[in-house]
């Protein structure tokens, strides 16, 4: 017999990668609505319903899963969290999604990478200085940075989450 449960992110309308009996298949969300860390549980081949919201051990087990990345917050609002990746060779600004609403720019957070996104773990040090500010504004021009703009283009390279 299959199992049919799962447990993922999930981001508002969009679809997820699962794995499940070692398959791998991507699900649209029901209720398309739903944002944050679900069990979930299949009702077609290409679809799955939101059981409940994952608990504080599941979400963690979904977490360990992958590897860290220190994160500073570089702009946080309505719209999302964009983030300065800290040790990294490669310059680059990421998306940070679920993010706890407690997180400000210049906080330092531990990520996990999936391989495609970046999720919030937890926030490791509040309010410091940039620490790539010299960096990040020698490769990008600062005021593009945090801009509606920047976000959407961000945004348009989502196309499905783990």
């Amino acid at each position: 017999m299959l199992r049919t449960e799962f447990a993922a992110p999930v981001l508002r309308g969009r679809p997820v990668a699962v794995a499940i009996d070692g398959d791998c298949r991507v699900v649209q969300i029901v209720p398309p609505t739903f944002q944050g860390w679900a069990v979930g549980r299949l009702i077609s081949p290409n679809a799955g319903i939101v059981i409940r919201e994952a608990d504080a051990v599941e979400r963690q087990m979904l977490l360990g899963q992958w590897p860290t990345a220190s994160v500073q917050i570089c702009h946080s609002n309505a719209s999302g969290v964009l983030a300065v990746p800290l040790f990294s060779e490669a310059l680059s600004v990421v998306r940070l999604h679920l993010c706890d609403d407690a997180v400000a720019s210049n906080d330092v957070v531990m990520a996990r990478f999936d391989g495609r996104q970046y999720w919030f773990d937890r926030i490791v040090a509040r309010n410091c200085e940039m620490a790539c500010l010299d960096t990040v504004s020698a490769a990008v021009a600062l005021p593009d940075l945090c801009t509606a703009t920047f976000a959407t283009n961000l945004a348009l390279n989502d196309e499905f989450v783990h």
